[in-house]
């Protein structure tokens, strides 16, 4: 049975070893990582993906008006007829209705279950899609339309597209360049190819155009991504520190419950040990002072005084346990009253004196003259310096030398 119980109290020793080890370690990591002195380890594409498929969404009218508005002004400029019109309508529409379907599953997925890869690789294939369907329009009004009705047209419109997906693609590496390169340099070759003077501006400036305005989309959304790089890490340690706060409350209750618990099991069996042992020193004064009766074998009376000597010491040693008890627990009541320091410090070089001696060792007292008295627990005072003072003479060599010295404090207290 005691070994079921010592290897019971092996196996909860580890566990809360354990446990503070595990809470240690959490503390010091916040604490390293708040301080900068590791690094934080943050995946921000998956964010950059849902801002891609919100703002792709919130974009979709805009963008569908922008495919009937240019097919229904090449129509009425009679530059493109109304079937092939339709019909262009018609791939655009399914396209976007495409993309339109991969971003509200990432809108519906929890970030950190979002397949980064296999999505960035729906969205880049989508937008090469789309720009792909803008390049057959461009090639067919090429062929079929004349340059100067569907030119200004078509450079008006792409304008309005090349910025619209400049300000949506750039959270997706490459999707807005995979959007708009093909539509621009078809867009640029086809007015090259013209003889006209105003063609050949329009082919120059869209492409100048398309650069500078993904370069702008790109720059303002790497400071975007930055900020949003230092909120995720803000919230990771914000959430490590919450971490170690809730594991130390929870290890520190469990302290506190242990030691309450070792509280209780110690002033229970010191009273449960003062009962007998009341007993033991009435018993054994009663012996020693022979008061039913002469003893004549001497040796019986010292042993009695022994044992009322020993009593008296372990009853002294379970009323400090009782004591400690009652301080652990703050129900520890000082008993304050006027007290000349001196008296109790002579007191207690009178208590250690005979052990000082035993080791060859010097009690030199430095006391100042004429102090006043404090208010105080004289008991407590008492067991304080008569602490120091056993201590004292347990570690000091032998012909070593103990000074205790008593005097004013510079604020007008006493030491």
């Amino acid at each position: 049975m005691q070994k079921l119980r010592s290897a019971d109290k092996n196996v909860l020793n580890r566990r809360r070893s354990d446990q503070s080890n595990e809470v240690t370690s959490t503390i010091k990591d916040a604490r390293d990582k708040l301080s900068g002195n590791q690094e934080i380890s943050i995946n921000s594409q998956p964010e950059l993906i849902i801002m891609f498929a919100r703002n792709y969404s919130a974009a979709l009218f805009i963008s569908l008006l922008l495919i009937v508005s240019t097919a229904l002004a090449l129509v009425l400029a009679q530059g493109l007829p109304l079937v092939i019109a339709l019909g262009w309508i018609s791939l655009q529409f399914a396209v976007h209705a495409a993309m339109v379907n991969v971003c509200r599953h990432i809108c519906n997925t929890d970030p950190k279950d979002i397949q980064v890869s296999k999505r960035r690789r729906q969205i880049l294939t989508l937008c090469f899609l789309v720009g792909a369907n803008w390049t057959l329009l461009i090639a067919y009004m090429a062929v079929f339309g004349a340059s100067q009705v569907y030119g200004p047209i078509l450079f008006g419109f792409l304008l309005i597209y090349v910025a619209k997906f400049a300000q949506i693609g750039p959270s997706v590496r490459h999707s807005a360049l995979l959007s708009c390169l093909l539509p621009v340099l078809a867009f640029a070759g086809s007015m090259a190819m013209q003889a006209s003077i105003v063609n050949v501006i329009m082919a120059l400036i869209l492409p100048g155009a398309m650069g500078f305005v993904i370069a702008t989309a790109s720059r303002l959304m790497e400071s975007h991504k930055r900020d949003l790089e230092i909120k995720m890490e803000k919230d990771a340690l914000i959430a490590g520190l919450e971490t170690a706060q809730v594991m130390s409350e929870a290890a520190r209750s469990q302290a506190e419950e242990a030691n309450l618990a070792k509280s209780r099991f110690l002033a229970a069996m010191s009273h449960e040990l003062r009962t007998p042992l009341n007993a033991i020193l009435g018993f054994s004064e009663v012996m020693s002072k022979q008061m039913l009766g002469p003893i004549e074998n001497e040796n019986y009376l010292d042993y009695a005084q022994d044992i009322h000597n020993s009593g008296s010491h372990l009853l002294s040693l379970i009323n400090e346990i009782l004591d400690l008890s009652r301080i652990e627990a703050g129900r520890y009541q000082l008993r304050e009253e006027q007290v000349y320091l001196h008296e109790v410090a002579h007191d207690a070089i009178h208590m250690v004196e005979m052990r000082a001696k035993a080791k060859d060792i010097d009690v030199v007292t430095l006391l100042q003259p004429n102090l006043p008295r404090v208010w105080a627990d004289e008991k407590a005072i008492r067991q304080i310096l008569l602490n120091l003072l056993t201590n004292a003479v347990k570690f000091t060599p032998k012909g070593g030398r103990i000074e205790l010295k008593l005097g004013w404090t510079a604020t007008g207290g006493q030491y």
